[in-house]
């Protein structure tokens, strides 16, 4: 049985019944990477994954029985860094050390 739990990234709360006993947790918990890569977005995306977590190894750690599996996963891009047009999965340019690109 596949189930989700609503939780706001921030703080422990009732969601963490939902990983006693569980198979698997998945985090998928992050900033969305659709923006300008600018000194702040760049902050604000590491750090929404940094937080996310270390927020569920502490619930993790709250469990008598814990999932067997933790999973994080989360986005990147892959396009060439692009100021002229959008990137997407129709008409993006895959990225390779392409001029004036913020460093990853």
């Amino acid at each position: 049985m596949w189930r989700v739990a609503k939780w706001d990234g921030e703080h422990v709360g009732d969601w963490t019944s939902e990983l006693e006993n569980a198979d698997v947790l998945m985090n998928l918990a992050g900033r969305s990477v659709d923006c300008r890569y600018t000194p702040a977005n760049r902050r604000a995306i590491k750090e929404s994954r940094v937080q996310t977590t270390h927020l569920l190894g502490q619930a993790i750690g709250q469990c008598a029985h814990p999932p067997r599996l933790w999973m994080n996963a989360s986005t990147a891009t892959i396009y060439r860094h692009a100021l002229d047009r959008p990137m997407d999965e129709q008409m993006g340019q895959i990225g390779d050390n392409e001029p004036n690109a913020p460093a990853k």
